[in-house]
């Protein structure tokens, strides 16, 4: 778990922002999802190798996995049993203190093998003995991170801040907190956004903050699982320039392009446009020139592939994210 310096109001701005951002830095193991098949075998695993330190792995609901061999001592690894772990006599899976095992109901189960076939953990030659089946819910070792976090993430746009972010596996998650500070000390409740129990699948969640405060804004993640345990998330921080709401007009000239112009918006630079399809993938990204009365004027040429039908553009500036639909006759 990162620590975070607790008094941050005597620190200049710079160094709390280097603070943050650093650490923020975290680096997350693979999640290894088997396919029926063997332990041993690289082609049973979607991380491309047989588990290994710090991985999570993930054995689904349906999918049997042969364990045909004896590990060496995993560190840091989480086993997640939605389905079946079958041992071979003699086989064994030797896992440190920090490791963990979940047999999942109602489909999680461990069997197979004879009084050899073993689960070491953390010097117990025999937290679990083959030749027997046990179901779920059965657990090994210490509780797991419930979820693994992919992203993080807060944009500006004209209403207030977009927060964002994603989870490539959840366990037992309950519910997320969105808290924003600008001190480090003091914390507003910003929302409460329900999390997706127990999965495998990537998910992707976001909140809006609708009552920043000018200039930077600092957000804590936090999760809480169905049995009131909870992990905090490093900070991020988002700026936020109030008072100026940009508009975006999209018109179709007479040559089959469009003209798209953001009047009397003031940028510190001038902003990339993104085009964007309706399944969120950029089609291209435009420059733009100045135009009258300090506008900033873009022009969209149709390219290959662009078919007819709704397309989204996009500027970020420093203060909010404007988007606005339009649709390619």
């Amino acid at each position: 778990m990162i620590r975070f310096i607790k008094k941050f109001r005597s620190l200049p701005k710079v160094l709390f922002v280097f603070l943050l951002l650093f650490c923020a830095t975290r680096v997350y193991s693979a999640t290894c999802t088997a396919v029926s098949g063997i332990y041993s075998n690289t082609s049973t695993w979607s991380c491309g190798h047989v588990p290994q330190s710090g991985d999570n792995v993930i054995i689904p609901a349906g999918v049997t996995v042969e364990v045909d061999i004896t590990t060496v001592l995993l560190s840091n690894t989480n086993f997640y049993v939605f389905g079946i772990l079958n041992f071979d006599n003699a086989a064994k899976i030797k896992l440190d203190c920090n490791s963990s095992v979940w047999v999942e109901p109602p489909t999680g189960e461990l069997t197979g093998g004879n009084g050899g076939s073993k689960i070491e953990y953390c010097g117990d030659p025999n937290a679990w003995t083959g030749g027997q089946t046990t179901n779920g819910p059965f657990t090994i070792g210490t509780s797991p991170l419930p979820i693994e976090l992919l992203s993080f993430t807060g944009t500006p746009n004209s209403v207030g801040i977009e927060l964002n972010w994603s989870t490539a596996s959840e366990t037992n998650n309950s519910f997320f907190t969105i808290e924003r500070t600008t001190d480090g000390t003091n914390f507003t409740m910003i929302a409460t956004v329900s999390g997706s129990g127990t999965t495998s699948a990537q998910h992707d969640y976001l909140t809006e903050d609708y009552s920043p405060v000018a200039g930077f804004n600092y957000y804590r993640l936090t999760q809480t699982d169905i049995n009131g345990q909870s992990e905090q998330f490093p900070l991020i921080a988002v700026e936020y320039s109030p008072g100026q709401n940009c508009e975006m007009f999209v018109v179709p000239d007479q040559d089959g392009n469009y003209v798209v112009t953001i009047p009397g918006c003031t940028m510190s630079s001038a902003p990339a446009m993104d085009v964007i399809d309706v399944s969120g993938r950029v089609i291209a990204t435009l420059k733009p020139a100045i135009g009258p009365n300090d506008s900033f004027v873009y022009t969209l040429h149709p390219v290959a592939g662009m078919n007819t039908g709704i397309y989204f553009i996009q500027v970020a500036t420093s203060s909010q994210l404007i988007r606005q639909e339009f649709i390619l006759r």
